[in-house]
């Protein structure tokens, strides 16, 4: 009854706060309802690492920052903290507006966020966190696929307020990220550097669905 009850009730980011301090666990909050984010795969964290050292040393020198993953981005245009009911953690995020900063969260928009997606968290990652980023216009939004070896890329329109842009890439192709000149994204050393790893989550996936 108690699963059942917290399904069905909205919550706010104060009441998400404490359901995470009395679990321990990793939840995000959409338009109320909550999720329970699964535990990271090891390719998820490699990968996660690789890019966000990347990213870290492009943006040394400049006034963007990268973040990873947990750090809550929140959704809301009120001031309410009772209203905010959109709290996500996006596994890579670039914010260059210091104004939505604060020190326990970001409140509005990144301008790049990556989402290294798995089997269990596909449709969120797809659809929902797709629509939101859309909704609050992120200008790029990345999905990357490590078991299907593909990024999809998303670039955000602002006359049309959509993502109007799509490109799908190789995982290990050099990606250019739309949002800031110069910088791309590269795994193809990475992947090289860690066959072995990779080989070995494939063949465990391949063994549990089989």
């Amino acid at each position: 009854m108690e699963n059942l009850a917290r399904k069905l009730k909205k919550y706010n980011y104060e009441e998400l706060e404490n359901i995470r301090n009395k679990t321990n666990e990793r939840y995000e909050i959409m338009d109320g309802d909550l999720y329970l984010m699964s535990s990271p795969r090891g390719i998820h964290q490699m990968i996660l690492l690789e890019i966000a050292g990347q990213l870290r040393e492009f943006f040394k020198d400049k006034p963007c920052k990268p973040f990873v993953a947990p750090f809550d981005v929140i959704f809301s245009k009120s001031k309410d903290v009772k209203d905010w009911n959109t709290v996500v953690q996006p596994d890579i995020f670039v914010l260059c507006d210091l104004d939505k900063y604060e020190k326990n969260y970001v409140k509005g928009a990144p301008n790049f966020i990556i989402e290294i997606a798995s089997p269990s968290n596909l449709i969120h990652d797809r659809f929902r966190k797709y629509t939101l980023y859309q909704q609050y216009g992120v200008k790029e939004y990345w999905i990357i696929e490590p078991n299907d070896r593909k990024i999809f890329k998303f670039v955000y329109d602002e006359e049309e307020e959509i993502y109007c842009t799509f490109k799908e890439y190789n995982i290990t192709d050099d990606v250019p990220v739309t949002s800031f000149k110069g910088l791309k994204i590269s795994l193809l050393d990475f992947y090289n550097k860690n066959k072995d790893w990779i080989i070995k989550e494939d063949e465990e996936d391949y063994e549990k669905d089989n």
